[in-house]
């Protein structure tokens, strides 16, 4: 190991560590986490579209305390994440959605009511075409 971190941005060795974080013993785990946990950011990491892959199989797999460590480091770059490109948001919503802890303290957190979501659609609900108002409407 040593260089996860290089090897994690392209196709073929990302497929390689994602298959270890899978299949290892938890030791060999627990280290490659490690390493992993050892990068400074993982914005580049997240926007890559092999790196976000091994962020997320790392994250699947950790056990405390570097779940916690993930989560934590990965919370100043949600926000940036978010607001990068289409990509960006699409892995942001993903890793929301399936870690909530992330979004916490975000305002922005998935199913949220935001004055963006609320002004959709109207918000009210309308009765099914088949409904006895509808008919008795028509009457």
């Amino acid at each position: 190991m040593g260089n996860l971190l290089v090897l994690g941005r392209e196709k073929f060795s990302a497929n390689v560590i994602e298959k270890c974080l899978e299949h290892n013993q938890s030791e060999v785990k627990e280290d490659m986490v490690k390493e992993i946990l050892s990068a400074e950011s993982f914005y580049e990491f997240l926007l890559d579209q092999y790196g976000n892959y091994v962020i997320q199989k790392s994250l699947s797999v950790a056990v405390e305390p570097f779940f916690s460590q993930f989560i934590e480091k990965l919370k100043p770059d949600l926000e940036r994440l978010r607001q990068s490109n289409d990509f960006g948001v699409k892995i942001y919503n993903r890793l929301v959605k399936q870690y909530p802890q992330l979004a916490s303290d975000n305002p922005y957190r998935a199913g949220a009511k935001t004055s963006f979501n609320t002004k959709r659609g109207g918000g009210g609900c309308k009765e099914p075409k088949n409904s006895a108002a509808a008919n008795s409407a028509k009457a």
